[in-house]
């Protein structure tokens, strides 16, 4: 197995940081979720724009699953990014880290820049 670099090390730093705060966004969505219904199953001081039964409760259950399903398909492509930043012949996964981090991980912006910083040091020494 190869050595990590630095660059890769700060990739599974934030890769990690980015699982937490979905897993945390998932478990603070349920709690929210679980206390604002009460046992009749109506929403605590709604009627019948607040119901469970409205399309708009329907609606953002489904905003949210595409936006859950979206950050779990950043995440499998990061994995991939991150497993390879240690090809310093390689410009194509510091892009695609960048890619990553202006279509809603921006974290990802760090470990894609200082991939790429790290390429083109790489090439000037040889």
């Amino acid at each position: 197995m190869k050595q990590q670099s630095s660059v890769q090390l700060v990739g599974w730093i934030v890769w990690w940081l980015e699982n937490v705060l979905i897993i945390g966004g998932m478990i603070v969505m349920g709690i929210t979720r679980l206390f604002t219904v009460n046992l009749t199953g109506t929403m605590i001081g709604g009627g019948m724009m607040m119901g469970p039964n409205h399309w708009m409760v329907g609606l953002g259950m489904l905003a949210g699953i595409a936006v859950l399903i979206w950050k779990i398909i950043l995440q499998v492509v990061a994995y991939y990014g991150i497993q390879r930043l240690n090809d310093v012949e390689n410009l194509t996964w510091p892009i695609v880290l960048i890619v990553l981090g202006f279509l809603g991980a921006s974290a990802y912006l760090i470990p894609g820049i200082w991939g790429i910083i790290v390429y083109y040091q790489q090439n000037n020494h040889r």
